[in-house]
C-alpha cells in the first residue's frame, strides 16, 4: 500500500460537487491519494476530509490553474489522474496534461459529458475532444466518463426555491437524464483502481429521466408545499449565468440549454451498471437527503 507521502493517484478538483465525491470513493476504499485543492486550509476541514480515516489517506497539493510551479509540484511521483477542470474553463486542462506527461503520469480518466460525440451540436463537447486528443498525443492512456445532468445542480434553485417557492431555468419541456455525483465518484474510482478501463469510454447516466415540471412536483412533494416551474428563455438564462460564469463561457453554457431542450440528454446507457454492479441512485431519495438546504 501507498504511503501518505506518496500516493499515486491525483484527484484534481478534490472539493468540487463532483470531485468530492471522486475523494469520498477512495476514502471509503481505504486507497490512499493526493486531493489537488484551491485552499488547502478549507479543504482539510470540509467533507469528505474531516475524517480520521481521511487524514490518513490523504496527502493535499494546493493547484492553482494558471501557476504551473503548484501544478508540477502536485503531479510529482503521480501514475494515475482523475482529470477535472471548473465549467467552461476546460483550456485549463492542457497545462495539466503537460505537467502529467513530465511526471510520467500512466493513465488520466477524465470527466467529459453526455454529448460529447456531437461536438457540431453542444459546443462544450468539441472543447472536450480536444483535450481527450491532447491526451492521447501525450502518449498517456485515457478513460473517458460522460455523464449526464448532475443531481447537483438542483442546488442552483436553492435562493428561488427559498424565496419564491419557484424553479426558473430555460428548458421548457426537456426530459434530462439525471445522475448522482456519488456514482460518478465511484465509477470514477472503480477505473483508477481496476485495469482494463484504459482506452474506454463510459456514458454514465442514472435510472430517472425527469423534465422540470416532473422535478417541480418532486420538491413540492419532499418539501411539503407547491413549488412551481418557470421556463426561462435564452436571454433570461444568460443573464442568469453571468452571475456565476466569466463572460467567455456564456455563449458555451447557453448552447448546452440548447443541446438539452433538443433531446440531448433524453438518453440511457447501461455503463453505470455495468461499472458499478447495480443500478444507480434515484432522484428522489436525493432531495429527501438533501431538503434542509431549500428551507
Amino acid at each position: 500500500m501507498a504511503s501518505k507521502a506518496h500516493p499515486k493517484i491525483l484527484v484534481t478538483g478534490a472539493t468540487g460537487s463532483v470531485g468530492s465525491c471522486v475523494a469520498a470513493a477512495l476514502i471509503e476504499k481505504g486507497v490512499p491519494f493526493r486531493a489537488g485543492v484551491h485552499n488547502l486550509a478549507k479543504a482539510t476541514n470540509s467533507p469528505p476530509f474531516n475524517t480520521n480515516k481521511a487524514k490518513d489517506l490523504v496527502d493535499f497539493a494546493e493547484m492553482e490553474l494558471y501557476n504551473p510551479a503548484t501544478i508540477e509540484k502536485a503531479f510529482h511521483g503521480i501514475e494515475k489522474v482523475f482529470l477535472l477542470t471548473p465549467p467552461g474553463q476546460t483550456h485549463t486542462s492542457y497545462p495539466l496534461i503537460e505537467a502529467a506527461k513530465k511526471a510520467g503520469v500512466k493513465y488520466i480518466v477524465k470527466l467529459s459529458a453526455l454529448g460529447v460525440d456531437e461536438p457540431e451540436q453542444f459546443t462544450w463537447a468539441a472543447d472536450h475532444l480536444a483535450v481527450e486528443e491532447a491526451i492521447h498525443k501525450a502518449g498517456i492512456a485515457l478513460t473517458s466518463l460522460r455523464p449526464s445532468y448532475f443531481f447537483s445542480n438542483v442546488f442552483a434553485y436553492v435562493p428561488t426555491i427559498k424565496a419564491q417557492n419557484m424553479i426558473a431555468v430555460g428548458l421548457q419541456d426537456a426530459r434530462l437524464n439525471t445522475i448522482d455525483n456519488r456514482d460518478i465518484g465511484e465509477a470514477a474510482v472503480v477505473c483508477l483502481t481496476h485495469a482494463g478501463h484504459e482506452g474506454k469510454t463510459y456514458y454514465l447516466t442514472g435510472p430517472d429521466t425527469l423534465n422540470h415540471w416532473e422535478m417541480a412536483d418532486l420538491f413540492s412533494e419532499v418539501l411539503g408545499k407547491p413549488i412551481t416551474y418557470v421556463p426561462l428563455d435564452d436571454k433570461q438564462l444568460r443573464d442568469v449565468a453571468k452571475t456565476f460564469l466569466p463572460e467567455q463561457a456564456i455563449d458555451g453554457f447557453a448552447n448546452m440549454f440548447l443541446y438539452f431542450r433538443n433531446g440531448g440528454y433524453n438518453r440511457t446507457f447501461p455503463h453505470l451498471e455495468q461499472l458499478l454492479g447495480h443500478k444507480g441512485r434515484h432522484f428522489k431519495p436525493y432531495l429527501q437527503e438533501n431538503a434542509a438546504a431549500f428551507k
